[in-house]
């Protein structure tokens, strides 16, 4: 089955995660290389989610909040928040 296309709200919330783990990365004085050798990923892929070019499925997106020693419900939640920011700035639909 193919993959269903992602939104442009879908677009928005993958560069938003990728800005909320560059930050906490750096907060946390992490190279991208520790943080994907303790998240047991690899280094391209740390590359891709903080350029918000790859999603985590939530496997991932616990291992990297894990590794990073951060509560996952609050990086869920910057990132929501600041993606439904830009979303009503651009005027995106966020919902059906």
């Amino acid at each position: 089955m193919a993959r269903p296309r992602k939104t442009a709200f879908g677009h928005l919330v993958g560069n938003c995660f990728g800005e909320v783990l560059l930050k906490s990365r750096k907060a946390a004085k992490m190279s991208q290389e520790t943080l994907a050798n303790e998240a047991e990923v690899n280094l391209s892929y740390v590359q891709g989610l903080e350029k918000g070019t790859s999603t985590p499925s939530l496997e991932i997106f616990l291992r990297l909040t894990r590794a990073l020693n951060l509560n996952s419900g609050e990086v869920m939640s910057r990132t929501e928040a600041l993606a439904i920011r830009r979303a009503r700035r651009r005027g995106l639909q966020i919902g059906p």
